[in-house]
């Protein structure tokens, strides 16, 4: 798992076209949450099965 804080709307969107693109959307999540000032908070990690994308919260 990876965590990333403090991120635009724009850099979390990036991340998940890059590592979506390179790895497949069947093999990892890259959730986001909102944290304070407009900054967000990314996780990235193995997704388990079928498991749904949702927000971390």
């Amino acid at each position: 798992m990876i965590v990333l804080r403090e991120l635009g709307e724009n850099d979390v969107q990036n991340l998940r076209n890059l590592l979506y693109r390179k790895f497949g959307k069947r093999n990892v999540i890259v959730r986001s949450s909102k944290q304070e000032e407009g900054k967000r908070l990314a996780v990235v990690q193995k997704r388990e099965g079928n498991e749904y994308l949702q927000p971390v919260e």
